[in-house]
This record gives C-alpha cells, structure tokens and sequence, in this order.
C-alpha cells in the first residue's frame, strides 16, 4: 500500500502514540511487542487515510477489536493488522 509522501510531525506522532498507549492500557497490552506494534502500524495507516482525530482514531480501533473478537469468539483476541 502506498501512500503519498509526507513526514509525520512531532505533534502527528504524540497523538497516534496518545492513542496506542491508551489501547494498549485497555487491552491489558504491554506499550512495546508484536500486538501494540500492530495496533501502531494499524493506526498510522488510518492516519494517512485521513483519521486525524483522536477521537476518530480510538473509535475505529476499538470497533475494529470489537469486530475480530466477535469473529474469534473471545474478547482480547490477538490482533493483527
């Protein structure tokens, strides 16, 4: 998937950063590992698509954690981009 170029500024990286810590303290997630590295690259590409919010953000991975563990059948489902 490619996306136009374009750096990510200071401010952009706070608030995906904001937004995976807060994930990853809902998740029972350690900040650093595969599953938070996930959820990092998953938010960055909803950045770059346009989810520039944190509200947005939050909103989409959580319904996104929502949709595979009701398709695993377990909440807390290891979750992969």
């Amino acid at each position: 998937m490619l996306f136009p170029a374009r750096i990510v500024k200071p401010a952009e990286l706070a608030l995906l950063t904001r937004v995976c810590r807060t994930i990853c303290e809902e998740r029972s997630l350690q900040s650093s590992g595969p599953a938070a590295e996930a959820i990092a690259s998953h938010l960055l590409t909803l950045y770059l698509y346009g989810l520039n919010s944190e509200d947005a953000l939050l909103s989409a991975e959580r319904n996104r954690e929502h949709r595979l563990g009701v398709a695993s059948g377990a909440r807390g489902a290891q979750i992969t981009s």
